[in-house]
């Protein structure tokens, strides 16, 4: 129930492009257990999937980690490599911090809170970003 909650839209959306049916359609036709089965069970291609992974599918984390060991098997080669300067960097993963990044804020925002302070932006009636502001 929490993940129909929180992701209600995406999951509208694979069913009837999966499936040719609204939720509410399933519903009554094949009952909750398998209507849940088939919200589990979507394609890695889905929305929902793309939502939870954060856009990185099982492909793209080992054609990453592929990438990764390329380059510093390449730089081994290399002058730095053998004097152990210059590590290639490896490519950023999502949910994975950074040296580099930094934190606006200090809390967490939903997604249908960050879809309202954008709006308000855009409108031009939001406040600037400040210390204070929270993270999406």
């Amino acid at each position: 129930m929490k993940l129909l909650r929180e992701h209600r839209e995406l999951i509208e959306i694979d069913l009837i492009r999966f499936y040719g049916a609204l939720f509410v359609e399933l519903l009554a036709k094949y009952g909750p257990r398998l209507v849940a089965a088939m919200v589990v069970h979507l394609p890695d291609g889905s929305a929902l999937m793309r939502e939870l992974v954060q856009g990185w599918g099982l492909q793209d984390q080992l054609l990453a980690g592929i990438f990764d060991r390329l380059a510093e098997a390449n730089w081994q080669r290399t002058e730095d490599g053998q004097k152990g300067h210059n590590r290639p960097a490896p490519i950023p993963r999502p949910g994975v911090k950074s040296e580099n990044s930094q934190q606006l804020g200090s809390g967490v925002m939903s997604l249908t809170e960050a879809r309202y302070w954008v709006a308000e932006r855009r409108a031009g009636t939001g406040t600037d970003i400040t210390e204070s502001t929270t993270t999406i």
